[in-house]
């Protein structure tokens, strides 16, 4: 008996510690509005406002978001001007990398971006299904942003 107690503890001390020691990136945490998009510790303060400030574009609906720590989804709801807009706003972030896809997306939103916390990369998939966005208005800016200032 006492040593079937031994290997129970012994089982779920060990379950308990696989579980404990997962990656903080494994851990997703929902957002409650764009600007809670995470950064970097050294991403410089002025930088982190212009991409709080590009996610909160005019007329660019937040419908939801989760990040991971190390990435953030994003989902918004507009017209073409709004994503234009926006995609513009987030081309001149600093060291931005921007890019833009297209995709039939099952969810309701227009547009999601993807924001790489460390490599400052946004992808911006543009819903096919959208009623909303003319792709022939579309105006994808340069794809990347300025250096850091220092």
């Amino acid at each position: 008996m006492a040593r079937t107690r031994l290997v129970l503890i012994a089982t779920v001390t060990s379950a308990m510690l696989l579980v404990t020691s997962a990656p903080a990136s494994a851990i997703v945490v929902q957002l409650q509005s764009a600007s809670q998009v995470p950064f970097t510790n050294d991403y410089p303060k002025y930088a982190r406002e212009q991409v709080r400030a590009a996610f909160q574009t005019e007329n660019c609906g937040f419908i939801d978001g989760t990040t991971n720590m190390s990435s953030a989804t994003v989902r918004f709801a507009g017209n073409t001007a709004a994503l234009n807009m926006q995609l513009l706003s987030l081309s001149t972030c600093p060291t931005a990398t921007l890019s833009v896809a297209f995709e039939e997306m099952e969810h309701s939103c227009d547009w999601r971006i993807v924001y790489s916390v460390k490599l400052a990369k946004f992808l911006v998939t543009v819903n096919l299904g959208s009623k909303r966005i003319e792709l022939e208005h579309l105006k994808i800016p340069p794809s990347t942003g300025p250096p850091l200032k220092r």
